[in-house]
């Protein structure tokens, strides 16, 4: 909740414990809520932190310290001091496209000697590195981009954060399922049915793809929050044209 799709980085604290309270009332005890924790300075993330544990989150998804630089040791107190705050299990986000910089696998290997530490959201792209972190740290792997799902699991991932799973989410199950039954041909020739849909959904900065779509299809209203804005007209046109396409096309398919 409230991570990037989520737009938890432009949310207020009062709007971030509004929206983690929804959650929990709407989902109860039947689903794992993880909060989403993200800001420049450190006392509004320890204020994030405060209300993802007041609100009932099971976990957090933190990632590392942004604009402000900061060395190794700063990197893995950053994480130990929301841990031991919290006492909730924390996923590492390694999204170097929106931090600056890629966490080095020795600083991936020392924090995930941190007992609360359970998983790593992994957005980097780069495909050793995934072989880096299954090598040399005990961290199961989420992938973070859904272009890259179907190599990610190839080399090693086991699930994903999910974008498109907002709209599709029977497209990403099946990817998985698939890959997960040996079955890498069907996989393939999914994800390249698939691929012009993923490709502009993703043509502007997430989430404004997304949130046009989701409003395309009545699950919100179409607004953004600077700096986000609204896609062009013709990436909106072609977001539709390519969601048609892979709606109609994917039912000729019995995987």
């Amino acid at each position: 909740m409230g991570g990037t799709t989520g737009e938890g980085p432009s949310l207020s604290l009062g709007e971030k414990e509004n929206l983690f309270n929804f959650a929990r009332a709407f989902f109860k005890n039947r689903k794992i809520l993880i909060g989403g924790i993200s800001c420049y300075t450190f006392s509004h993330i320890m204020e994030e932190v405060r209300i993802a544990v007041k609100t009932g989150m099971d976990g957090l998804l933190v990632n590392p310290p942004v604009y402000l630089k900061t060395n190794i040791k700063g990197i893995i107190e950053y994480y130990r001091t929301i841990m031991e705050n919290s006492r909730l299990p924390i996923i590492i986000y390694n999204v170097p496209s929106r931090t600056g910089y890629n966490l080095d696998i020795d600083i991936l290997e020392d924090l995930s000697k941190l007992d609360l530490v359970v998983c790593v959201k992994e957005c980097s792209g780069n495909f050793h590195y995934v072989l880096q972190i299954k090598k040399y740290t005990r961290l199961p792997i989420l992938c973070g981009d859904d272009l890259l799902y179907l190599q990610y699991l190839i080399s090693g991932a086991d699930g994903i954060v999910s974008v498109v799973s907002n709209i599709l989410p029977e497209l990403i199950y099946t990817y998985r399922k698939l890959f997960l039954e040996n079955k890498i041909k069907k996989a393939q020739g999914l994800f390249s049915l698939s691929y012009g849909f993923l490709k502009t959904l993703f043509m502007e900065p997430n989430p404004a793809g997304i949130k046009f779509l989701m409003s395309y299809e009545n699950f919100c209203k179409e607004s953004y929050r600077l700096p986000l804005t609204a896609p062009s007209e013709k990436t909106k046109e072609k977001i539709v044209s390519e969601y048609k396409f892979l709606k109609t096309n994917i039912k000729k398919y019995r995987w």
